[in-house]
């Protein structure tokens, strides 16, 4: 298979290179918005095995390994120094030319009224498309039915260690337990749940956002629970919310409480008063993703807020510092009431009275840092049980020095309230590599994944969440019971991507994280009682079964096979539902068949076993034939005469030719297009 380019003049051009005679392309100037880095796409391995479809569930065959190891690369998006107190009408004028430009630059700049002329001449030719089409639509033009759920309710998909199937999930976005060990859960795409013991259950499925970045249970009365919209992991796909919503009932039904504050940003982090169920504290950044350019109105200033009326009205105690874009975390000491937040690429402060006024606590980490030269997120935690002085806080995060050097993330402590900080880890000498070593645990992506947690009641424990180390398997979770001495890894076959961890706060042996793949619990702070037992000794517990929360990003459907449906998943995959049951009371039974990322799946219409799809960056590829959707890891990328050097968008956009399905076109900031899809070898 072989990828022409072509003009992007309107669609008037590429009519004339549907003949044939290819255009030359005409290239946009440099977007404002890089939602990711250029990553190196990891080759194909050979042999053709694949998991095959037996029987209705998918068996290994030897030597079956996914193209991607998974995503890489949310890397957050250009800074928005226009944000807080920025010129509102240059913001718009920069828009207005921005809009003009990707549609008149190039190596042959157009005017405005040339560009128009040629839009309406593609618009004209895409009626006449439209009304050469032969077939007659065979299904109602409006449809009158209620929607149903059809899963997947808990994704199945193999693990990256041990090869087991096991179920996944979406996106987590906050957790918390309550006294009764009533679990919780913030969905990043998908609202809030509940565990009923033996099951989840939706509880917001009406309310106007369903993107959660934070949840707090009220210490003195936990039928109070709090909840913050907007997911805060910066990531491309981290949607903006409305606002608090508040239960007064454990969680079981919601109501939105903040009137018109935090409209369009993103809630990182509530904390409760101990003792005042009606005192709380939000921390407020960027949403990313859909409207998220604009500077927030007056109600929605980023920083650090607080409310004394149960989250009915609000008052800005910090605002964010100019260009910072948000607080990325906040803490509360239940002894003294002193508050500790972090803003984003800025610094960690803290509070003696009650955030009046706020102090820089940087003694001790690391000072020729330049943190606003890689965005640096921290995750900070806070200890402080009523038998000891002070407060023990961790902090993790990654760091540019002022030389331009990289240093991975590390993980710092202070024993004395913020006044000075220590160093835990250290990179391993040499290059070797331990398997024990928490540093470099959020890897590069500790804008997006980077969580540290200390158990409240005993400042020894604490866990530190981030990516998972495809290099050497496992990992992206850690823990140290002796206050960060030591650390035990976590992860085997644990999905990657970590962002949340929460205690039982009647018994912190009970714990429960979320990742990219849903949630775990253990009853044993994880398993692993010393670094002595395999890595396979943990001991989570999968809850993902009936947790319906795939983040989509496409779906397909073919009608020939309509009980078959494909979907492209953020961090899940392309998955597949065959239209049976499969033994699950829940929903239909859905596969991740191809690994890490899915983007835009897609389905040939009259013979549904050439299925395409993507993983992020410029990577198309094309099931096997033979397989047509019932193998695991049998697609083969299709990407010869594309420039894998293009600038793209995290998921590449492309489309078929319904009226000839062996003519695909694929966008970077130039267009492609292939007119041999079905060719017999997929390196042609």
């Amino acid at each position: 298979m072989r990828y022409r380019k072509l003009g992007l003049l309107g669609l008037a051009s590429s009519a004339k290179a549907a003949k044939g005679r290819a255009k030359k392309f005409v290239e946009s100037r440099p977007r404002w918005l890089v939602v990711g880095l250029a990553v190196a796409v990891f080759a194909a391995v050979g042999g053709g095995t694949a998991f095959a479809v037996l029987g209705g569930f998918p068996t290994k065959r030897p030597g079956s390994k996914p193209l991607v190891s998974s995503e890489f690369g949310k890397q957050p998006l250009a800074d928005d120094r226009s944000g807080e107190g920025g010129d509102e009408g240059s913001l718009i004028l920069q828009r207005d030319q921005y809009f003009s430009d990707r549609r008149t630059a190039g190596s042959t700049p157009l005017d405005i009224s040339q560009a128009g002329a040629l839009r309406a001449q593609a618009a004209l030719q895409g009626k006449k498309l439209g009304h050469r089409r032969s077939l007659s639509p065979s299904t109602p033009t409006t449809f009158a039915d209620a929607w149903s759920p059809i899963g997947p309710s808990g994704l199945r998909q193999p693990t990256r260690d041990s090869g087991t199937v096991i179920r996944v999930s979406g996106r987590v976005g906050a957790l918390a337990i309550r006294q009764d060990g009533t679990r919780i859960l913030g969905a990043a795409g998908g609202g809030i749940w509940v565990w009923n013991g033996t099951s989840w259950v939706p509880k917001t499925d009406n309310m106007p956002s369903l993107h959660i970045g934070a949840l707090a249970v009220a210490p003195s009365d936990d039928n109070v629970v709090y909840a913050g919209t907007g997911e805060g992991a910066l990531s491309g796909d981290s949607y903006f919310g409305n606002g608090i919503l508040k239960s007064t009932d454990g969680g079981n039904t919601w109501s939105h409480v903040s009137g018109d504050y935090f409209y369009g940003v993103s809630i990182s982090r509530i904390v409760v008063d101990p003792s005042n169920a009606n005192h709380l504290y939000a921390a407020t950044l960027r949403g990313r993703g859909g409207v998220r350019r604009t500077s927030p109105v007056q109600h929605s200033r980023f920083g650090i807020w607080e409310s004394t009326d149960g989250g009915a009205t609000w008052s800005l105690l910090k605002q964010a510092p100019q260009g910072t874009n948000g607080a990325t975390d906040l803490e509360l000491d239940p002894q003294n009431g002193d508050l500790y937040a972090s803003f984003w690429h800025d610094a960690i402060y803290k509070s003696t009275n009650g955030g009046a006024s706020w102090k820089t606590i940087m003694n001790g980490l690391p000072a020729n840092a330049n943190y606003a030269a890689g965005l640096t997120r921290f995750s900070i935690s806070l200890s402080h049980p009523a038998s000891q002085s002070q407060a023990t806080l961790y902090a993790g995060f990654d760091w540019y020095g002022n030389d331009g050097t990289y240093h991975q993330s590390e993980v710092f402590k202070s024993t004395n309230a913020g006044g000075s900080w220590s160093q835990l880890s250290q990179p391993d000498p040499n290059g070797t590599f331990n398997k024990e070593n928490v540093s470099g645990y959020c890897a590069g992506q500790c804008f997006y994944d980077n969580v540290i947690e200390a158990d409240p009641t005993n400042p020894d424990v604490v866990f530190a969440g981030g990516v998972y180390d495809y290099a050497h398997g496992a990992g992206g979770i850690f823990r140290s019971t002796d206050g960060g001495q030591t650390w035990t890894n976590l992860g085997y076959d644990q999905h990657p991507d970590f962002h949340a961890v929460a205690f039982d706060p009647a018994n912190t042996q009970h714990v429960m994280i979320g990742s990219d793949g849903g949630v775990w619990y253990s009853t044993d702070l994880g398993g692993r009682s010393s670094t002595s037992t395999p890595l396979s000794a943990v001991d989570w517990q999968d809850l993902n079964r009936s947790l319906s929360t795939t983040t989509f990003t496409s779906i397909a459907t073919n009608p020939q096979t309509p009980s078959y449906v494909w979907g492209g998943s953020q961090d899940n995959g392309t998955e597949h539902t065959f239209g049976t049951d499969l033994g699950s009371t829940q929903a239909l039974s859905w596969f991740d068949l191809f690994s890490g990322d899915g983007g835009q799946v897609m389905v040939d219409p009259t013979d549904s076993s050439y299925i395409y799809g993507t993983y992020y960056g410029i990577s198309p590829y094309r099931d096997n034939p033979a397989c047509g959707g019932f193998c695991f890891f049998s697609n083969q990328y299709i990407r010869n005469g594309i420039n894998l050097s293009d600038r793209s968008e995290f998921y590449t956009p492309w489309v078929m030719n319904q009226d000839n399905p062996n003519q695909l076109f694929l966008g970077t900031y130039r267009l492609y297009r292939t007119d041999n899809a079905k060719a017999r070898s997929a390196a042609t």
